[in-house]
């Protein structure tokens, strides 16, 4: 599968936004009245009824790909791929999160989208965002990808700026699990996954995907039509696989978003996140620009839709 890589464009050409739709968010947050769900209880919490003895990897969950890109890069569109801030993201159900940083001389860890600053910053704005909203949903776990956008000559590492963030937070916050746990292993914690360009004490993404543990698809430059078949194959293939998922042998990571250039991030998304809406292509992990409430609602419901050993005996006694 090909390193994740998400390239600039300067000019779009494509069809203009639509208002809304329940696959594509257009809006600054979502409409809490579509995040509803006769299946599960909330957003907020609906790990709550899977059972501890499942594999993570057996779990379908929505991420978002360059989480916090909510500013244009001087007017240009090009640098944006969300529209709902972290918390709301968080609350609608989302569990993964693609955090860019750049290595600056402060140490500070600033969030970037190639040369454009986000206005935040790792542990301000993702960590301690993260740990408020986990200690209020201690059944839920998070996801964070973190990788190094740009750098500064002579700056700290990432790794050093991590590990002093590490240091000051509270004891078991983190998982750096270079295995496939079970959900209990995970509960109230943020799995780390460094990305590509760096490690943290030898554990990194690019470990996963040479061993085989994680099948990722990221073919980010592919035109919409190409990109909906793999994203299809690697459905498939999550589907196929089940078995392997649910040992903690494979984690299938699908990503939804792309960029050409006559096609910036919002109008590409809009026409695939509608293609896997329609064929509800929803196994494994899946990673969007701009969802919206529909679709994140229905791949959380996929969850649900299981044999009863998948669940906690409360969520069995409500149905």
């Amino acid at each position: 599968m090909s390193l994740c890589l998400c390239c600039c464009c300067c000019c779009n050409i494509c069809c203009m936004l639509p208002q809304r739709k329940g696959f594509f968010s257009s809006k600054r947050g979502p409409n809490t009245k579509n995040l509803y769900s006769k299946v599960f209880n909330s957003t907020q919490n609906w790990m709550q009824n899977l059972s501890d003895d499942i594999c993570v990897s057996e779990i379908n969950l929505v991420g978002t790909h360059d989480s916090l890109s909510l500013y244009p890069y001087f007017g240009l569109q090009v640098s944006v791929c969300q529209r709902w801030i972290l918390l709301d993201q968080l609350n609608s159900g989302i569990r993964l999160f693609d955090i860019r940083v750049k290595e600056d001389l402060d140490g500070k860890l600033p969030l970037y989208h190639s040369q454009s600053f986000q206005y935040s910053h790792l542990e301000k704005d993702v960590i301690d965002v993260i740990d408020s909203f986990l200690a209020k949903n201690p059944s839920e776990f998070v996801i964070l990808m973190i990788r190094i956008e740009a750098q500064e000559a002579g700056a700290p590492s990432l790794a050093a700026g991590f590990d002093r963030i590490v240091k000051r937070k509270r004891q078991n916050l983190f998982s750096f699990e270079s295995w496939i746990p079970n959900l209990d292993k995970l509960r109230g914690k943020i799995w780390i996954w460094p990305g590509n360009n760096w490690d943290y004490k030898g554990y990194s993404m690019k470990q996963k995907i040479r061993t085989g543990q994680l099948i990722r698809q990221d073919f980010y430059d592919y035109s919409v039509e190409d990109k909906k078949k793999v994203i299809k194959q690697i459905n498939n293939l999550a589907y196929q696989n089940k078995s392997l998922r649910q040992s903690g042998q494979e984690i299938y990571l699908n990503q939804m978003n792309g960029v050409k250039w006559y096609c910036w991030p919002s109008s590409y998304a809009e026409k695939i996140n509608q293609y896997v809406y329609e064929n509800q292509l929803y196994e494994g992990f899946l990673v969007f620009d701009f969802p919206g409430e529909k679709i994140i609602i229905e791949v959380i419901e996929s969850n649900f839709y299981q044999p009863k050993e998948y669940f906690t005996k409360d969520y069995e006694s409500l149905n």
